[in-house]
């Protein structure tokens, strides 16, 4: 770590609570969650300043992530649920100012929790639709028992890494180290910022933004580093589709298979 970002992260403010768990990625987005009913939560996702966190589809995909988990464990409670698979549709790639991610469940048994979330921008345009399914194991509640109905939790206090643009902070020659900035309360990778890969490797293969992706979760980042490999790319019409995986490469295991979409950049032909 260089002296600068060392004396970034030493400026960082102290956590308020030391006993409550805490989704460091989470914070680091500066997310808000606000808890609308016995199991919905709107979580909002603040806008990026200029040169600083992460790009729309990031934050989507945290928004979403967080909106639907908090409904889920609070649906499934006293267990808990994590995340299986997120299939995101992105209706407007120009969302503007903050993002604001309103979670509900479906369906909650005893295996699965399945939410959906519609995420608004600052206008209050829909900008994208997503279904979240979740897998019922015991569950730790981490900062979800502090958030009485109609009450909320602002994760951002308990960042651990600076603020700047995602891929300076979080990625390194294509890869996410794992270490307690990229890790969730169970020392897992945490998948919302692990697929945040896929987006250089979309810009890479032809797509100028993603409308559809698809991420389904198989077994969880341990050791690291996480990079993104390319499985194929082809070409649906005025689209391009890109398909890879998440490896573990310090586990030697594929994470996560990913499904990525969107029109072609200008100047790719198919």
């Amino acid at each position: 770590m260089s002296a600068d970002r060392a004396a970034s992260v030493a400026a960082l403010p102290s956590p308020p609570r030391t006993d409550v768990v805490t989704d460091p990625v989470g914070a680091w987005f500066g997310a808000r969650v606000h808890r609308v009913g016995a199991d919905a939560a709107a979580v909002t996702i603040p806008a990026s300043a200029p040169g600083t966190g992460g790009s729309v589809f990031a934050r989507m995909v945290q928004g979403v992530d967080i909106a639907a988990g908090v409904a889920a464990n609070l649906a499934v409670a006293p267990q808990g649920a994590v995340t299986a698979d997120i299939v995101l549709h992105v209706l407007n790639p120009d969302a503007r100012g903050d993002l604001v991610c309103r979670g509900t469940m479906v369906r909650a048994g005893r295996a699965h929790a399945v939410a959906e979330v519609k995420v608004q921008d600052g206008r209050g345009e829909l900008v994208a639709v997503a279904t979240v399914n979740h897998g019922v194991r015991e569950g730790v509640w981490m900062y979800l028992h502090e958030i009485e109905p109609d009450g909320s939790f602002d994760l951002a206090p308990y960042r651990l890494a600076p603020l700047g643009p995602l891929p300076d902070v979080f990625h390194t020659d294509g890869e996410i180290v794992l270490n307690e900035r990229t890790t969730n309360p169970w020392g897992l990778g945490q998948g919302a910022l692990l697929v945040t890969l896929v987006e250089p490797a979309a810009a890479e293969a032809g797509i100028a933004h993603l409308d559809d992706f698809t991420v389904r979760f198989i077994a969880p980042a341990t050791v690291g580093p996480v990079r993104f490999d390319r499985t194929s790319v082809a070409d649906r019409g005025a689209s391009r589709l890109l398909i890879g995986e998440l490896r573990d490469l310090g586990a030697d295991r594929t994470v996560c298979l990913l499904t990525a979409a969107g029109p072609r950049s200008e100047g790719v032909e198919s």
